[in-house]
């Protein structure tokens, strides 16, 4: 664990902490992190396996998981099997009815790229967390299927960069 925790303070991404390891260990890993044991995955032939294999789309089930409700796997993101299909089926039901894989969508996708691209060149020569804004960007095509409203990118960058400027004087 102290050797993933090293690799990860000095690479700062965990993918690339995977691929240092599955270099020098191969390409399955077995790791325990804190109590939970966790397998990567790397190398295309194995990762087809894993992604084509009905035994590997479990979710995880350990106490706090478990915990958040009521001793069962519920909700999308933590449910599997059965329950987790009947879920999928209803929302995807729900998310057509209001749009989903529509040309509408498609086109709430491209000024939600738009708007991005316009905000990412508006900002050149700086630093931008742009995960937070890809974030903004995804919820916004799912909010505006859902509630016919967006977030605006440029005042939520603008209040993003204040608390994270806000966080740095604090620390």
């Amino acid at each position: 664990m102290l050797t993933v925790w090293y690799k990860h303070k000095k690479l700062k991404y965990r993918h690339k902490v995977w691929q240092t390891l599955s270099q020098k260990y191969g390409d399955i890993l077995g790791l325990q992190l804190g109590t939970i044991n966790v397998v990567v995955v790397s190398g295309k032939d194995y990762i087809k396996e894993v992604s084509s294999r009905e035994v590997f789309e479990g979710r995880p089930d350990g106490f706090f998981y478990l915990m958040r409700s009521f001793g069962k796997k519920l909700g999308l993101v933590f449910a599997d099997g059965p329950y987790w299909n009947k879920r999928r089926r209803t929302v995807l039901k729900y998310l057509k009815h209001y749009g989903y894989g529509s040309k509408a969508m498609e086109a709430q996708i491209s000024e939600e790229c738009q708007a991005l691209t316009k905000l990412l060149e508006n900002s050149a020569g700086r630093a931008v967390c742009v995960n937070k804004l890809f974030n903004v960007c995804i919820v916004n095509v799912v909010w505006r299927l859902v509630a016919g409203k967006r977030l605006v990118i440029v005042k939520y960058f603008a209040e993003n960069i204040v608390l994270q400027d806000s966080s740095i004087h604090l620390s």
